[in-house]
């Protein structure tokens, strides 16, 4: 059976390449036999990316960081980017690409019992770096959270504000989303200078009788809007038992009229927080505003269902292009994507061998696509992907970031048979509801599997 499987494989990649290229996913760093936990995938074009993560290493929680310049290898970060030691360390929280040779990050600074939290400009390379602003960690709560347009930067914080520079990270203002001091933001999305939306909530830490940190949801969740480039916010929504990562408005879309009322999210709730810091993130719907919100794991054109339980990463793109990475319901890696803004999905094959030697996969930790012929991944085996054409040759990169107003959505000859949200259909009729409540944390699987394995690019 396995060899039938692999000679279809063979045969449809050789005829796909003698029809003419297709975008693939393909392994660009092979994993290793340890458990890796990437937290952010950025790209600033198809060949300029960082991702940043970290693994176990002997007991002990070691970061990773890998940069790439030419879309195809991903290379270690340079010690002044990480510059771990004895006596000290540093992270990056968050980071965005302004162009393809300028990345914004936020970095903080370990020295003993102290630290130091700082907005940093690097070029593509991330040798040369710039401090554009320290932060107090005594007054300011920035958490890493960025948005990036032009000169334009926005930031997020862990006290309800919000922090904005219109040259470029040299001078800042702080505007007050919402009076909840508690509140974290996690999500800002500007598709025009004026115009735009940030999300978040609130957790608390404590200590169970074991003596074990206790990660608790507050009921602070929320949306909020602006018309005046972060001077002032209105609520969409707050004060929900949720804490919104990531938000997208299904029917204005960019440059609408919001509230739409049809909204995907990638939130935590109370369900999500475990023991050791596991954290699973749910996919959810919502047509009502978030008065109600289901969890939802869509089933793909090859049957399969997505694990809306604990996803990797949710990527939108144009007007209803969507890319979800993460697992199946049977615990194996997988991607999809929608070109129907969730109407129907698509299954795009992964390689099943993403480390030498063995015949296994565990799922997507961290996603970020460009447009809708480059996309990239971090897997939990510190693995990383790309999606795209095999045989692309790469010219000198872009020197600005791809216009949010540009539609990418693929046309009919791309794919048939799509669905229109605009036609009336209730959206909450496009998935099935996956009422699992287990912790779906990695689990080693020794079997072959082809389910989501189908292409042979390594």
């Amino acid at each position: 059976m396995r060899c039938a499987t692999f000679f279809a494989a063979l045969s449809l990649l050789l005829l796909s390449f003698a029809l003419g290229a297709q975008d693939i996913w393909m392994v660009k760093k092979m994993g290793e036999l340890t458990t890796a936990d990437f937290y952010l995938m950025e790209i600033g074009s198809p060949q300029t990316g960082i991702t940043i993560g970290k693994k176990s290493s002997g007991g002990n929680d070691e970061l990773i960081c890998f940069y790439m310049t030419n879309g195809e290898q991903w290379n270690p970060c340079p010690a002044n980017i990480t510059n771990f030691s004895m006596s000290g360390g540093a992270f990056l929280l968050g980071a965005k690409y302004a162009s393809a040779t300028e990345l914004y990050a936020v970095r903080t600074e370990v020295q003993g019992m102290s630290g130091t939290t700082a907005l940093v400009k690097l070029d593509s390379n991330l040798f040369n770096m710039i401090v554009l602003k320290v932060f107090d960690n005594n007054t300011d709560t920035e958490n890493g959270t960025i948005e990036v347009r032009g000169d334009t930067i926005w930031l997020g914080s862990t006290d309800g504000r919000i922090y904005k520079s219109t040259d470029g990270g040299n001078t800042f203002q702080t505007y007050t989303v919402t009076a909840d001091d508690k509140v974290e933001i996690r999500f800002i999305r500007f598709w025009d200078d004026q115009n735009g939306y940030v999300a978040g909530g609130a957790t608390e830490e404590g200590t169970d009788s074991m003596g074990q940190t206790v990660t608790t949801l507050l009921e602070k969740g929320g949306i909020w809007m602006t018309t005046d480039g972060g001077e002032t916010w209105t609520a969409l929504v707050e004060n929900q038992p949720y804490e919104f990562l990531k938000v997208q408005d299904l029917v204005t879309l960019d440059g609408g009229n919001l509230p739409g009322g049809n909204w995907y999210a990638l939130y935590t709730d109370a369900d999500s927080y475990g023991s050791g810091g596991t954290v699973t993130k749910h996919l959810g719907l919502t047509t009502d505003n978030f008065a109600t919100i289901t969890e939802v794991s869509p089933t793909a054109n090859t049957g399969r269902k997505f694990n809306g339980y604990d996803v990797g990463g949710i990527d939108f793109l144009g007007k209803k292009e969507f890319w979800l990475g993460g697992y199946a319901t049977d615990f194996k890696a997988c991607s999809m994507v929608t070109y129907d803004g969730g109407a129907t999905w698509i299954e795009m094959f992964l390689p099943t061998q993403v480390a030498e030697g063995t015949n296994f996969m565990w799922g997507f930790k961290a996603q970020k696509f460009y447009d809708s012929h480059h996309g990239y991944a971090a897997g939990s085996l510190n693995t990383i992907f790309k999606y795209g054409d095999p045989n692309e040759v790469y010219e000198q990169p872009d020197t600005e970031q791809p216009d949010d107003a540009v539609d990418h959505t693929p046309t009919a000859d791309d794919i048939s048979d799509q669905s229109d949200l605009s036609d009336g259909s209730d959206p909450s009729d496009i998935t099935d509801t996956d009422t699992g409540t287990a912790d779906d944390s990695d689990t080693l699987l020794l079997e072959e599997g082809t389910a989501c394995g189908c292409t042979l690019a390594y």
